[in-house]
């Protein structure tokens, strides 16, 4: 008898822990918002606090912007970096490039977005391998202040999160690539392997991109997250929440905010229709990069 109400009360106590745990969480972000109107909008005005990652000086980069915020969306940049081969974006910053010029270039990138709360990188799988650049950009993106960075990993062999937490810039990784093959079947393997990932570690973030394909999934899935035990949350959110945790780190540092996200405009920005415009191609993860 004393047995039992020793373990009854054992269990008693850990009653606050288990109804104060977290349900599981996950982010999602859009890239490569801006050069198409129709599809970037429809990211915008996808269910939840879906993060949209905005190419700099696209022709529709400061409407969809403006929309995004005003749906209580966060907004970053995507920040073009030097991919491992092809053609880069006219605002690729290089490793070649002098400091003088690195520094015009992510200005000019950032003040194409000013909404933008957070960077992730576009392309990149060159430049965030490098460690020297990438400790230069962390530090610049640490000084500009207010600002998170999400490392797409594109590369396996990127050093751009470990510079983050070395710098103490807010910071986490991709998970999941919800696209890489645009099939609908593929595109719901991942969204489950994406679920799995935040059932087992607690969060997990995706990044997709405003395919047809994609979207339609996100709009039919996200409906459903609460009933399935899931919680959509934004990325900064997830930085918090994943701050306590190492299971995903790279480098044990403290974690901390720089700045309380702002509240969003209580308007909606008005968006006009235009010409079609030529997609935008995704940058893929190469093959063999192992899932994190």
């Amino acid at each position: 008898m004393r047995h039992l109400r020793y373990r009854l009360g054992a269990a008693l106590l850990l009653l606050p822990c288990i109804a104060g745990a977290r349900a599981p969480a996950i982010s999602i972000v859009i890239d490569d918002l801006g050069d198409r109107l129709a599809e970037s909008r429809a990211a915008a005005e996808l269910p939840g606090p879906v993060a949209c990652a905005m190419l700099p000086e696209s022709p529709y980069t400061p409407q969809i912007a403006a929309l995004a915020q005003a749906r209580g969306k966060e907004v970053m940049l995507h920040l073009p970096l030097q991919p491992g081969q092809g053609r880069g974006h006219p605002l690729t910053i290089l490793d070649t490039a002098s400091p003088e010029q690195r520094h015009a270039l992510l200005q000019r990138a950032l003040a194409a977005v000013p909404q933008a709360v957070g960077v992730n990188n576009h392309q990149g799988s060159r430049l965030t391998s490098e460690s020297e650049p990438m400790r230069w950009l962390m530090q610049a993106l640490r000084e500009h202040g207010g600002l998170y960075f999400i490392d797409s990993r594109t590369s396996a062999a990127t050093q751009a999160e470990a510079e983050a937490w070395q710098r103490d810039l807010p910071t986490t990784r991709r998970q999941v690539f919800l696209d890489n093959s645009r099939s609908p079947a593929a595109i719901q393997g991942e969204w489950q392997r994406l679920l799995a990932l935040a059932r087992k570690n607690g969060t997990a973030l995706a990044i997709g991109h405003p395919y047809p394909e994609t979207l339609a999934l996100l709009q039919r899935e996200i409906p459903r997250l609460q009933a399935q035990g899931i919680r959509l949350i934004a990325p900064s959110q997830l930085i918090r929440e994943q701050g306590t945790s190492r299971q995903q780190r790279v480098a044990a540092a403290p974690l901390r905010l720089a700045a309380v996200m702002a509240e969003p405009a209580v308007e909606t920005a008005q968006v006009s229709e235009p010409a079609a415009v030529e997609p935008v191609a995704a940058a893929a993860e190469p093959a063999g990069t192992p899932a994190p």
